[in-house]
């Protein structure tokens, strides 16, 4: 997933909405990232907003810099990777929340636990890894 969102990177576009259902493994456990419908160049000045204003992307994988209305960067697909990673290493499901914006606040300022706090067996390494990737900054 890693080397698939650094390929699209290279190529400046930022996928803006990167969760489970946007990754798909192939019959010869190839993963391909899909629906590139809301992505934009890393130069597009409109990258941030929608017209009628509104943040766009999942609430469980937003970036904190998305939620807070800034412009998508690579850095914001790579912390919506580390929720992946996050759940799918410690089946810890996404932030959940009453509302939409109680989710987005916890991507805001929640700080995770350490995912051996769940899976003592992760080992430490890649533990470290999920929580680089899940940093507010």
């Amino acid at each position: 997933m890693a080397a698939a969102l650094a390929a699209a990177h290279r190529q400046g576009v930022i996928h803006r909405d990167i969760k489970p259902v946007s990754v798909m493994l192939t019959a010869e456990r190839t993963v391909k990232i899909t629906d590139f419908g809301i992505a934009r160049f890393t130069d597009d000045a409109s990258n941030t907003l929608t017209a009628t204003g509104k943040v766009l992307g999942t609430s469980a994988y937003l970036a904190p810099e998305r939620a807070l209305g800034r412009p998508a960067q690579p850095a914001s697909d790579i912390y919506s990777l580390g929720c992946m990673l996050d759940g799918l290493l410690t089946d810890r499901p996404p932030p959940l929340g009453e509302t939409t914006f109680a989710v987005v606040q916890q991507q805001v300022s929640a700080v995770p636990d350490p995912p051996t706090q769940l899976r003592p067996d992760i080992p430490g390494p890649l533990a470290a890894y999920i929580l680089h990737l899940l940093a507010k900054d």
